[in-house]
């Protein structure tokens, strides 16, 4: 396998297509696919201690809840695939930055909303060979 594919998104924000849009293109090229889950607290977390509740404890629950994510969607790919995964937590442009720093990929599958245009310019003039696509989220509808 000489292709590989580097997928960014984030758990329950509506970017499920970016991952099958890159398993799609994994299994259309045969090849390598890298799953990068990237997450992070909300803002306001530390005012969770007001409720009486543990900012920590919440950070681990969001944490094993994006594994499980990735998990799952790792568990969905077809058998062909050969896939590796990631779950990181921070800002995505950093993390897809060491990733690209530290490895080869032919193409960057990505939510639209995860890189800004100051980003993309930056990642498109540092790597003139990868191909870039991005993927627009779906809505994600919250029960009322």
């Amino acid at each position: 396998m000489s292709f590989h594919i580097l997928a960014v998104g984030r758990p329950g924000m509506g970017e499920e297509s970016t991952v099958e849009r890159a398993a799609a293109r994994a299994a259309e090229e045969h090849a390598a696919l890298t799953l990068m889950g990237i997450w992070s607290p909300a803002r306001l977390i530390h005012w969770a201690r007001l409720a009486g509740v543990d900012p920590a404890e919440l950070i681990r629950d969001h944490a094993e809840q994006s594994s499980d994510w990735l998990r799952g969607v790792v568990a969905g790919l077809p058998a062909d695939v050969s896939v590796k995964f990631a779950c990181r937590k921070g800002l995505a442009k950093r993390h897809v930055a060491a990733e690209l720093r530290s490895g080869h990929y032919d193409e960057l599958v990505i939510s639209s909303s995860l890189l800004g245009q100051r980003c993309l310019c930056r990642l498109r003039r540092e790597h003139p060979e990868l191909r870039v696509q991005l993927v627009e989220p779906t809505q994600v509808l919250l029960a009322a």
